[in-house]
């Protein structure tokens, strides 16, 4: 038996190793390709900024909340400091959970951050409450609206006799559900 160079290795392993041989040209460019897609598809993903629910609270004739353009004239008013705005998801379910509360800033501004993945773009049911010592509460449910829009909150000055949504309020609804 002839000793062989280790560096050699054995026939059998080097014809296999041929058999198996990748072009390597071919699969670097398929490679490139495929990372420049990836590195497209996925850079808009990192560049985005979380999505923000953002609005203005403001004195009016009756208490209710909509969603307007971003170029609405009745968000460069006057607004209404302090006011509490909670963000609720999935408002209808008995899963539904507080996603972010605020207090209007003191030209009645708010933003609140809304985690989720798709925020903004996919159709997410959210609910707002909006209460302020001094005005009647105000409370609304609809999809997300995205980004170009903001959230028009109307106070109707009078007394503000609501409550946040209860653990009471689940049981109530579970009943229904029985």
């Amino acid at each position: 038996m002839t000793e062989q160079d280790p560096r050699q290795g054995s026939t059998a392993l080097k014809s296999h190793l041929r058999l198996h041989q990748i072009d390597c040209p071919r699969d670097h460019a398929a490679i490139g390709r495929i990372a420049i897609l990836l590195v497209a598809l996925l850079a808009p993903l990192g560049a985005c900024a979380p999505y923000k629910l953002q609005g203005k609270a403001i004195e009016g004739d009756v208490s209710f909340i909509t969603i307007v353009a971003a170029d609405d004239p009745r968000l460069e008013g006057p607004g209404i400091p302090g006011v509490q705005v909670r963000l609720e998801s999935d408002p209808q379910k008995l899963n539904r959970e507080v996603a972010g509360d605020a207090l209007t800033d003191a030209e009645g501004n708010f933003s609140i951050p809304f985690d989720k993945v798709g925020a903004g773009m996919l159709l997410y049911d959210v609910g707002i409450q909006a209460r302020r010592k001094g005005f009647s509460p105000a409370d609304s449910e609809f999809s997300l609206p995205p980004s170009g829009k903001r959230v028009l909150i109307i106070l109707e000055p009078g007394v503000d006799n609501a409550n946040w949504r209860s653990d009471s309020e689940l049981l109530d609804q579970a009943e229904k559900f029985r």
